[in-house]
């Protein structure tokens, strides 16, 4: 486990190394390019993530675990 730890380092030094000294302006607007694309996924899915998570909120289930939460047990989950 230790050394694919220590290649995976090796492996991102060497691409930061490259990076460092690659074209600025590619590096630059490549970064951004992903950057946008992320943040129209996250943005797509962040207000169905707060409904599903509201929705959750109101089940038997969500109670048992914020009970369980408080007590400091394990929760008993009924599928409700």
């Amino acid at each position: 486990m230790r050394a694919d730890a220590e290649a995976l380092d090796t492996a991102a030094d060497a691409m930061t190394q490259r990076m460092l000294h690659g074209a600025k302006y590619a590096i630059q607007f490549t970064k951004a390019s992903i950057n946008a694309g992320l943040r129209l996924t996250a943005n797509a899915v962040i207000d169905r993530a707060a409904a599903y998570e509201g929705i959750t909120m109101m089940t038997e289930d969500f109670r048992i675990a914020l009970d369980a939460f408080r007590a400091k047990t394990p929760p008993e989950f009924q599928g409700r």
